[in-house]
């Protein structure tokens, strides 16, 4: 084959090449080569390949013979005899012409060789690679090294082909070795190797799994952390020395007598052959290893060294249990000073070795594509700038043939007029020793401009002339992608500005130290962007105090489970008003996890949040209204289906759950003939709109048969239809009966009549505020702008029922605190069994355990007694049970542990598994200042029940506190006097 004009070429064959002029005169020769030569040749550049290193096979006048060499390749047979044994080899000569020569150059090419070291194989692309790499067996046996490598090591590869990985650690091999398994993932370890001049390096290597030639095997790169080790503070002794050579020689060694007797092994021998070393110490070498059908040839062997011959010898060799293992055994005589005979053999594993020779074939290929399949466009230049070669990726990129690229006398063909200098300026950086990388344009045939990113090295032959190494990665793509992000940055920002709140990004610090924010912050927080990003004013500031360990703490939650930052929150504004906000964020974290900052979004939702609240409080007081008004109200479709009604309708229908009737009519609940007129009343009055005022009816209902006045209004939707009805009946039962007894007897009437006006006056009073409180609601949900959906209708209701029956829970609690505040509260202490009255106020509670699934367990002693009155020990744990059910979420716990601390006083604790409180909720709890909140099923809670609580422990000479926190519970101590003998 031609080959190029290049030292670099000539080092990626896979095979020795040398090149010389036509009278033998050595010119250049890649690495494999020098592999061949003896160290004793030294510098053989412009030395005769016949006369200096090699001997022809027979005579032949190499002009003579250059002088016939047309197109065909000659085949000469070289003999080296500074090998022993002497060696042949069989090398193709072809001539190649070269502008830098006047002459014809003969390019030698190792084709066969008779005992060739195992440590010469192809490693051309390979020695090039300026990172140092060694590749391992699976037994972590040295293959090769790069010249990289050798650099570092200053070990040739002959050196240490064929050793263990042990060969070049220090202490930490054994280590090494056993922790890491053949086809693992990539692992690094740091570990001190030695030099061949005994330096210590502290490297890093770095060890993947991979395949060497279609075999497994380790590649391992290294790489010095460390530019010098100190050197080792003494010599070992003589005899340690020897001791610890041979246990870390990589390979079997063995030392025999002249009767073939083992005096002496390594752990490696031992290893290799499956014995211990008591097993081997004293036995013939031959019973032990040596096959049956090789007796003869290993007595022969030891016969060799023991006539004063080294040996090398490939073989076959049994371990213990049976199976056979290639070896290479090296054998050398040694003689004592006594004049003893011994017999040193090394016993190398050439099971991989052998399956490397067997993909040598393979070798030659696997290189030669190497440099056509890399995903890269690669040329390569001579100083002169022209294009000496390039592969198939380079041709494909720039649509020009092989052939058109080799004619070109300048690389200049590919560049646009206007960058032709900048290439020039590239190329001088690098023939004048510089690693160059540059993102430019370059041009194809066609005159299509493409984005390339360009690598270029410089490469220097043995001769000193340098070339340029060039890749070229085609990033058009990138570029335009670029661009799209850069418009796209340009457009995120354009819009980022025009929101109508605050983009921000921060620091995850209790200050919020801001990184980026947006011009939104003047309209939200009436503060400049600058000024927060300056720092001076730090966003936290402007947080009001309530919030911001609640806000710290719900961030680190959102950074620790990954989640989304979703908040409301007061802040005061840079003119001192106070704002609501709405912020929505996250944390971002790079590809490792680290977190980088927190971004996101804030708004001013103060209008939204105040409208939000006048509309929360007319629903509650609505609701609130219903339920306390002791008439039945309904709502209906215009099918005559119940839409909502309220508890005084509940308990005429019979039902315990106002969303029962939901969907059903009166046919449902009352006979035939009450609801016939009923339903014909209905539909008649929202046909007309004309409404039913004060009808008398008598209604067979769940309590049995009842008299009422019942009124009925249509309701209007916001264009003016009906949609339905609204209705409300009084229980008018009792009047009735009055009538009756009035007509039965003109005896009692004077009476009669005066409990009626009494009983007038005194209906006339408590229904005003009720009434009143109705014609409120009828003329809301009358209100063309209000617009109430069937499930808003269903909500109204029952936030109606919880208010009455919070408002019932207030009225009791106002009326106990109005006569302590009054002095008018009894105090009468007694001795009272605490079990008694506990379980008392359980049993009153018991409905809602049911409903929210709620597990109370009691934990006391029977028998134990306090000193105190009965009435406010109820209230206490009356008030203390239901604040601790209506803030445990469904299925949750309540434990009420009753324990005796000391003589004097007996300690109450229920303990909840609740939303609890923080520490600034605590700290209003037991004053008026306390705000109630809504329980986990939105129960009202006025706050009133523990300042209760608080007043009648203290006056029973008794003490409250409590223990909360945050989404885990709380637990209220309540210490009471035990009882008095």
């Amino acid at each position: 084959m031609y080959m190029l004009n290049l030292e670099a070429c000539i080092q990626a064959i896979p095979s020795p090449v040398v090149v010389t002029k036509t009278n033998g005169e050595i010119l250049f020769y890649n690495q494999l080569f020098m592999d061949l030569i003896p160290e004793s040749a030294g510098n053989i550049q412009e030395k005769k390949i016949h006369e200096s290193v090699f001997s022809i096979d027979h005579e032949i006048d190499l002009s003579d013979l250059f002088g016939t060499i047309t197109d065909e390749v000659r085949e000469i047979v070289l003999i080296d005899h500074h090998k022993n044994p002497q060696r042949k080899m069989m090398f193709k000569v072809k001539l190649a012409s070269d502008s830098n020569f006047d002459d014809l150059l003969a390019v030698w090419q190792l084709e066969q060789c008779s005992n060739i070291p195992e440590s010469t194989k192809g490693r051309g692309v390979f020695n090039n690679i300026d990172q140092p790499l060694l590749i391992l067996s699976q037994k972590f046996t040295i293959l090769e090294i790069n010249n990289a490598c050798s650099v570092m090591l200053g070990y040739k590869n002959s050196e240490l082909a064929g050793k263990g990985i042990g060969t070049i650690l220090i202490d930490e091999a054994g280590q090494f070795l056993s922790e890491i398994d053949f086809g693992s993932h990539e692992k690094s370890f740091q570990l001190t190797v030695k030099r061949s001049d005994g330096v210590e390096l502290l490297v890093r290597l770095n060890i993947n799994f991979g395949k060497y030639f279609g075999q497994p095997a380790w590649v391992v790169s290294l790489k010095d952390t460390k530019e010098e080790l100190k050197l080792q503070e003494e010599l070992l002794k003589e005899k340690q020395y020897f001791e610890y050579l041979l246990e870390s020689i990589p390979f079997g060694t063995v030392v025999l007598n002249e009767d073939d007797v083992i005096l002496d092994c390594n752990h490696a021998f031992c290893s290799m052959f499956g014995y211990e070393k008591q097993q081997l110490s004293g036995q013939p070498v031959n019973d032990m290893i040596v096959p049956k059908t090789m007796k003869d040839q290993g007595l022969d062997l030891t016969k060799a060294v023991s006539q004063g011959d080294d040996i090398y010898k490939e073989t076959k060799r049994m371990r213990s249990d049976g199976s056979l293992i290639d070896v290479a055994i090296t054998g050398r005589p040694i003689v004592l000073p006594d004049g003893k005979f011994r017999v040193f053999g090394i016993y190398q594993d050439i099971t991989e070795r052998l399956l490397l020779r067997q993909s040598l074939v393979d070798e030659k290929a696997y290189f030669e594509s190497l440099y056509e399949n890399v995903p890269f466009a690669i040329i390569l230049l001579d100083n002169h700038e022209k294009i000496v070669d390039c592969n198939s990726i380079f041709v494909q990129m720039f649509g020009y043939s092989k052939e058109e690229l080799l004619e070109f006398e300048k690389i200049d063909l590919i560049f646009p007029e206007n960058l032709i200098q900048e290439g020039s300026a590239l190329r001088a950086c690098v023939l004048s020793g510089e690693n160059v990388y540059k993102e430019t344009i370059r041009k194809r045939k066609d005159g299509s401009l493409l984005h390339v990113a360009i690598t270029a090295k410089p490469v220097k032959k043995q001769n000193g002339e340098v070339l340029i190494f060039g890749i070229y990665q085609d990033i058009t793509s990138k570029k335009e992608a670029e661009t799209n992000l850069m418009e796209r940055e340009r457009e995120l920002s354009a819009i980022v500005e025009y929101l109508p709140g605050m983009v921000y990004r921060c620091l995850d610090d209790k200050d919020y130290t801001m990184l980026f924010v947006s011009g939104g912050s003047l309209q939200v927080t009436g503060y400049d962007p600058r000024v927060f990003l300056s720092n001076a004013i730090k966003f936290n500031d402007i947080i009001f105090d309530e919030y911001q360990e609640y806000l710290w703490d719900k961030w680190q939650k959102v950074i620790k489970d990954g989640t989304v930052f979703n908040a409301e929150y007061r802040i005061i504004a840079a003119d001192g008003s106070e704002k609501w906000v709405w912020e929505r964020g996250r944390a971002v974290s790079d590809n490792q996890g680290k977190l980088l900052f927190l971004e996101g979004y804030i708004e001013d939702v103060t209008d939204r949040k105040l409208m939000q609240d006048a509309l929360r409080n007319e629903r509650d007081l609505l609701q609130a209204l219903m339920d306390n008004i002791p008439d039945t109200i309904y709502f209906k479709d215009k099918q005559s289906r119940f839409i909502r009604i309220n508890k005084a309708q509940s308990k005429v229908l019979g039902v315990e759950n106002a969303k029962d009737v939901v969907g059903k009519s009166d046919y449902d609940f009352f006979d035939e003939a009450h609801a016939n007129i009923a339903y014909d009343d209905e539909q008649r009055l929202m046909a007309t709109g004309i409404p039913v005022i004060n009808k008398e009816e008598h209604i067979l209902t769940a309590n049995g048969w009842k008299w009422f006045t019942a009124s009925k209004v249509p309701l209007y939707d916001e264009n003016g239809n009906v949609y339905g009805l609204v209705g409300a009946s009084r229980d008018i039962t009792e009047f009735k009966k009055l009538e009756q007894l009035l007509r039965q007897s003109e005896n009692d009437l004077q009476k009669i009549n005066a409990e009626k006006d009494k009983l007038f006056s005194v209906i006339a009073h408590d229904l005003r505020s009720p009434f009143n409180s109705f014609l409120l609601l009828t003329e809301m949900l009358a209100d063309e702008y209000m617009d109430f959906t069937e499930e808003e209708m269903t909500k109204l209701v029952k936030s109606m029922y919880k208010t009455a029956v919070s408002v019932s829970d207030l009225l009791e609690n106002l009326l106990e605190w109005s006569k302590i505040q009054r002095g008018l509260a009894s105090f009468q202490p007694v001795n009272l069994k605490l079990s008694d009255i506990i379980q008392k106020n359980l049993d009153y509670f018991h409905t809602h355990l049911v409903n929210k699934e709620i597990d109370l367990e009691l934990r006391m002693d029977e028998n134990m007694m306090v000193y105190a009155d009965p009435s406010m020990v109820s209230s206490v744990l009356r008030n203390l049970v239901s604040n601790a059910i209506k803030f445990t979420r469904h299925q949750g716990s309540i434990t009420i542990d009753v324990s005796k601390p000391s003589v004097d006083m007996v300690l109450i604790r229920i303990t909840d598994t609740g939303v609890g409180m923080s520490e600034s909720m605590i700290s209003k709890l037991f004053s008026v200042e306390t705000k109630g909140r809504k329980g986990t099923d939105d129960e009202p809670s006025s706050g009133l029940g523990l300042i209760l609580v608080k007043e009648f422990v203290q006056k029973m000479n008794g003490k409250v506190h409590l223990e909360s926190k945050q989404d885990e519970g709380t637990s209220f101590f309540v210490e009471l006097p035990s009882a008095k003998l």
